[in-house]
């Protein structure tokens, strides 16, 4: 384990509505417990009341040995990702600010190649890598999803909140991710009036993250916050001169036909075989990105990304002493079925844990 990295990462956890946020929580832990270079702590912001199964997985990461600072920080009441980021930033010492979701995994070398890349360019307002997007086991199901957005309002944004680090003075200055009162796109909107404000936004092309999606990730996005959420920020393009006056009012209706119609397309399209996702890829991207999204495809299925994520062995065996125990939590709640479902992978089964 290397030097650390002077990073304070601000995470935030919710009650889930699915049961299933105890074991996705402990996965995200663990990921930044095995960084080969730690940051130099992490910020932990409950967004109100939590179920016992997340307090026992935070209460057994507290209780180990780690290489960092570990603080909780406790909210009342749910106030929603945007309040309880910018409470995070408030508590946070370091210079820079590492992204994390509470159900996102860090490739191992994450911090490490972040740090690299900012002591060398010291300059740096916003910092954003690679990611992959999965469902259930981050050894499967992976999409490749490119550092920096393409369509043009969003060409030079991040595609992904969790393999991004920022400036803390930077994020202050621009009023933190609650300045526009949007529960949801808060971080888009974010990166846009960094943007605006003369920072300097760069990528990195490695896979940094792994990015959880699951069957309610677009029902969500279908959400009138979300809509909101794109009016706002296409206001701020504009006003920073990013699109024109049509984009400012067209970018919004696109995102909306997406949402509600595009991505229903989307099981057809991931059918296609592969030479015509290509075709589809260099009209859209062109040769460079098209080679890159390839290249790293290439890569998923050969198992050379997977093994920058810390085995699912060690993730099973981290925290001997409470595995029971959360089992048990997970257990006799009212979701038993999805719950042990999604302890499968990367917990022993419930029976060998009773014993």
């Amino acid at each position: 384990m290397g030097e650390q990295a002077p990073f304070s990462v601000i995470m935030c956890t919710y009650e889930g509505m699915d049961g299933k946020r105890a074991g996705e929580l402990n996965q995200s832990l663990l990921s930044i417990l095995h960084q080969t270079r730690p940051p130099k702590e992490l910020i932990m912001v409950i967004d109100g009341p939590i179920d016992q199964a997340q307090e026992n997985v935070l209460k057994a990461f507290e209780d180990t040995d780690l290489p960092f600072d570990f603080k909780i920080i406790r909210q009342e009441k749910n106030e929603g990702a945007a309040i309880a980021r910018d409470e995070a930033v408030k508590h946070a010492t370091q210079d820079w600010l590492a992204i994390m979701d509470s159900d996102d995994i860090s490739t191992k070398d994450r911090f490490e190649k972040q740090a690299a890349f900012l002591e060398a360019h010291p300059d740096t307002d916003l910092l954003c890598g690679a990611a992959v997007h999965f469902k259930t086991n981050p050894k499967k199901d992976l999409t490749f999803v490119p550092a920096e957005g393409t369509y043009p309002p969003k060409k030079g944004l991040p595609n992904t909140h969790s393999s991004t680090v920022m400036k803390k003075s930077s994020v202050v200055d621009v009023g933190g991710y609650s300045e526009r009162g949007l529960r949801l796109s808060e971080d888009m909107n974010l990166w846009v009036r960094l943007r605006g404000e003369g920072g300097n936004l760069c990528s990195q092309k490695d896979v940094l993250s792994f990015m959880r999606v699951d069957d309610n990730l677009m029902e969500r996005r279908r959400d009138l916050a979300q809509i909101k959420g794109h009016w706002v920020t296409a206001g701020d393009m504009r006003k920073y001169g990013d699109i024109s006056l049509i984009q400012r009012y067209s970018y919004p209706l696109r995102t909306l036909f997406y949402y509600h119609v595009t991505s229903r397309f989307k099981e057809f399209y991931n059918a296609m075989p592969e030479s015509i996702k290509t075709a589809y890829r260099l009209m859209k991207y062109g040769t460079e990105q098209t080679k890159q999204f390839n290249e790293a495809q290439q890569a998923i299925h050969s198992g050379q990304i997977s093994e920058t994520l810390i085995a699912p062995e060690v993730i099973a065996n981290q925290l001997p002493e409470p595995r029971a125990e959360v089992a048990q939590a997970w257990r006799h709640g009212d979701v038993k079925a999805q719950q042990e479902a999604t302890l499968r992978e990367w917990l022993p089964e419930p029976d060998e844990l009773a014993n």
